[in-house]
């Protein structure tokens, strides 16, 4: 193999493992008919706040060696949709590779408009797809509560209306 194909081969994956990790754009806007839909696919949508946060080096089924991982406690404050209760504690195990995103920051994937990694709210609005296996990722649409704008008052406006 010479060196311009693994050069494309390489850009080929890259793109790929990049995309899949991107929100789901179907899903994805800030309008109505997106927040709508996105709360009609999803198990559970909540706000909950980052009670607790802890880094540890987890053996995964399909990999030889341990991964970095975040188990995030998060204790729920409203909730749009699902069966979670006001109050209840819940945990998020993160592996901080690939699509996984710290709730902490750490590794950094917010980053403030001085460079630096942002800090970020432990209030967080959570779309929750599956009640298994949960993790925050890039394509999950889940994130800290200061990024949402508009999002929470749309939510507010379509679950009073249920």
């Amino acid at each position: 193999m010479n060196i311009k194909s693994i050069v494309v081969a390489t850009l080929m994956l890259v793109a790929v493992s990049a995309n899949a990790c991107q929100p789901n754009m179907n899903i994805g806007g800030t309008d109505i008919a997106s927040i709508k839909k996105r709360l009609r696919v999803s198990k559970a949508v909540l706000i909950a706040v980052l009670e607790n946060s802890d880094k540890a080096n987890v053996k995964q089924n399909n990999i030889d060696f341990p991964v970095p991982t975040e188990i995030d406690t998060f204790v729920v404050k409203h909730v749009f949709k699902g069966s979670f209760k006001i109050g209840e504690r819940f945990t998020l195990t993160t592996t901080l590779s690939g699509c996984g995103r710290s709730a902490v920051n750490d590794p950094a994937w917010i980053i403030s408009t001085t460079d630096s990694p942002a800090k970020v709210d432990k209030e967080w609005l959570l779309y929750i797809d599956t009640l298994a296996n949960t993790q925050i990722t890039d394509s999950s649409l889940t994130r800290p509560i200061d990024m949402v704008g508009q999002e929470l008052e749309i939510l507010r406006q379509l679950t009073r209306a249920r």
